[in-house]
């Protein structure tokens, strides 16, 4: 494997992820009928048919940088999956809808995922197994803050009702959740939200309209 191709890749790989993954939350925003579904600024139009376009972009990119990077196999295993992920109805826009749980999830979004990660891994900086278990935890809760505020219903009029819902579920998942920690700096301390303390990681929550 060339570790400089996909040290230099994978950084434009995530960025499509995050743009299929938003056009992911929107579609599961309308199945499921989100009554504030629609008055975002820059949501999409069809989303389904941006999630394919964002799709069908990540499997060109990755087809192009599996074989730069001389990975055969995986590249053959992406070839295969995507014929099978295309065959089903509606192909790339297809979704399993969850009524229990009201989510959507696309096997194709998820198995580009699985794959983009594994690319990040394999060019990461070398950190012990239980860090490397805690930020893939802390990463995947974050990527999917949308859903979690979504599932208890909060409606969002500011960033501090957004802290609320996430602090929740951060406090217990990581036992040295931290609110507000301290970083030093040359001129003043910057408090984020909160943070990790056991990965060094700081968190700042956010809304956006685009």
């Amino acid at each position: 494997m060339d570790n400089a191709v996909v040290k230099s890749a994978v950084g434009g790989l995530e960025t499509l992820l995050r743009s299929a993954k938003r056009a992911l939350w929107q579609v599961e925003r309308e199945v499921f009928g989100d009554p504030g579904y629609g008055d975002d600024e820059g949501s999409y139009d069809y989303p389904r048919y941006s999630m394919e376009d964002y799709l069908a972009q990540l499997n060109d990119s990755l087809l192009v940088v599996l074989e730069a990077a001389v990975m055969p196999q995986a590249r053959a295993d992406l070839i295969r999956a995507w014929e099978g992920f295309k065959q089903r109805k509606d192909g790339l826009r297809y979704t399993d809808d969850n009524e229990e749980f009201q989510n959507c999830d696309s096997p194709a979004l998820t198995y580009v995922e699985r794959l983009v990660r594994s690319l990040r891994m394999t060019v990461s900086e070398e950190i012990s197994s239980e860090e490397s278990w805690t930020l893939s935890r802390l990463v995947a809760m974050l990527e999917d803050a949308p859903g979690l505020v979504h599932r208890r219903g909060k409606i969002l009029t500011n960033e501090m009702d957004l802290q609320d819902v996430m602090h929740d579920y951060l406090s217990v998942c990581f036992p040295d959740f931290r609110k507000n920690p301290p970083i030093g700096g040359t001129l003043k301390n910057f408090v984020p939200d909160c943070g990790i303390a056991s990965v060094g990681a700081a968190i700042e929550f956010k809304l956006a309209h685009t």
